[in-house]
């Protein structure tokens, strides 16, 4: 099965051809032209499908010719041309996935109330920016900032610094949430730890829902005059 590297290393092949014929700017590219259409589609449409992708080469030459060839690739490739290409359905019809996908993460988005404002600068903000990465099935960096939020605020509300666990024990005793969000507080911090120190696999849509949830739960109940 031909993959991401194989077409780029076609590419390459088509562009060293190209040069030795003289180069793009007199007109060589055209006796490759059918076949540079094709590996245009199939490359673009990988990137647009699963952009960051890793390709590994282990020869620097190569890397950078590489690197070279898909830079030229996009130079040539217009944001009409993408744009146009997905609203007609294509790569892999990803305007539909994707849509679809967000109409039902839209549905589930609540605001957060609070009744105190928090003194860090941008919480809010921050706050936001957790659901829009869920929104966006941006699942791993959405654990990510709740736990910096919830690290946050809980400071707040004990004035003791430490690790979530240890804040939320404090949190507990005093109160301020139950035994229940002290589990799910350490829940949270196990996924955060394993994404953010082994790069574990970001978890599921209905997982990072209800951590968002929960985030939100917790948030609400801290600043809604129970700090001290």
């Amino acid at each position: 099965m031909s993959t991401l590297r194989d077409q780029i290393r076609r590419l390459i092949e088509i562009h060293t051809s190209v040069s030795q014929l003289g180069g793009i700017s007199e007109g060589h590219l055209s006796t490759f032209e059918p076949e540079l259409k094709g590996l245009k589609e199939w490359i673009i449409e990988d990137l647009v499908l699963r952009p960051g992708l890793m390709v590994y080469l282990e020869d620097p030459i190569e890397l950078r010719q590489a690197r070279e060839a898909v830079d030229t690739l996009w130079d040539t490739t217009s944001s009409d041309e993408i744009w146009d290409e997905i609203m007609s359905g294509g790569f892999g019809g990803l305007l539909a996935e994707v849509m679809g996908n967000f109409s039902d993460r839209v549905r589930a988005s609540r605001p957060t109330f609070v009744s105190v404002e928090p003194t860090t600068l941008g919480f809010g903000q921050y706050m936001t920016e957790a659901f829009k990465c869920w929104l966006y099935g941006l699942n791993g960096a959405a654990v990510l900032i709740c736990h910096s939020l919830l690290e946050t605020v809980l400071f707040e509300a004990v004035g003791v610094t430490g690790s979530i666990a240890q804040m939320a024990k404090e949190a507990m005793h005093a109160g301020l949430i139950s035994k229940e969000d002290r589990d799910a507080l350490r829940k949270i911090n196990r996924l955060r730890n394993g994404i953010a120190h082994s790069l574990d696999p970001s978890p599921d849509t209905d997982l990072t829902n209800e951590i968002l949830v929960r985030t939100r739960d917790i948030v609400e109940r801290l600043l809604q005059g129970g700090t001290r």
